[in-house]
């Protein structure tokens, strides 16, 4: 069963669709290390008292996204989890104080996820708004 659970989901009749699900399902599996850094950081450099609410927010939003993936809504699951990182990370970056920090080169990441999981235009859309 956890196996099952653990592996990316299969749509038989869309493979286009089961294309997308797998590339989201590897998306959140590596997404998992963020909370994770996040509150390894703040016990190391108490800081950013944000930091461990945030991270445990984001943390369940990825199980639920991962959940709604499983259930075959992975063009909502794309938009939720690419809007979820641009509003982080700008919190981020306004609460930086604009001074240039390792976070900043997240939102690279976050540009580059947009065109892989919502297309072509998305990340001309995220740029501006980063």
């Amino acid at each position: 069963m956890l196996r099952k659970l653990l592996s990316p989901p299969v749509f038989p009749d869309d493979p286009d669709k089961t294309r997308d699900a797998r590339l989201l399902h590897q998306i959140f599996a590596t997404s998992l290390a963020l909370p994770v850094l996040a509150i390894v950081s703040y016990l190391m450099n108490p800081v950013q008292p944000f930091a461990v609410p945030a991270s445990l927010i984001f943390l369940v939003t990825l199980v639920v996204l991962f959940f709604l993936n499983r259930a075959g809504h992975v063009r909502l699951a794309g938009i939720l989890i690419v809007s979820i990182l641009v509003i982080l990370f700008s919190i981020f970056n306004f609460l930086n104080a604009g001074h240039i920090r390792s976070i900043l080169l997240m939102t690279v990441t976050v540009i580059l996820m947009s065109g892989l999981v919502l297309g072509a235009r998305a990340p001309i859309i995220v740029a501006v708004i980063l």
